[in-house]
């Protein structure tokens, strides 16, 4: 089981593309860029938002384009979603842009 345990903070969101800064905490590293992360992600901010009653919230891997981590496998990245055409992340653009973030897979 991997684990994605960190501090999540939201630098932009413009259009389709969210770019993050992800902090492992706990001393492991933020592995590989996924769907998965992404969309794990992006519902865990929905909650953090208070946003969650929207379709955002119910975000599947074929919702995602693509997801880059600038350094995988280190303590600490920058990273960039881009969600699919038909995606509105104009909810996400509210609330708090700042969170821990706790994810198994």
């Amino acid at each position: 089981m991997a684990t994605q345990t960190g501090e999540i903070q939201i630098a932009s969101i413009e259009n389709k593309t969210i770019q993050d800064l992800f902090t492992s905490v706990y001393e492991k590293n933020v592995y590989n860029a996924t769907e998965w992360f992404a969309v794990e992600m992006i519902k865990e901010g929905c909650y953090h938002k208070d946003i969650i009653n929207t379709p955002l919230s119910k975000l599947e891997k074929a919702d995602i384009e693509k997801v880059v981590f600038t350094t995988p496998n280190k303590a600490k990245t920058n990273f960039t979603i881009i969600v699919k055409d038909h995606i509105d992340l104009t909810p996400f653009t509210q609330g708090t842009d700042y969170w821990e973030s706790y994810m198994l897979g």
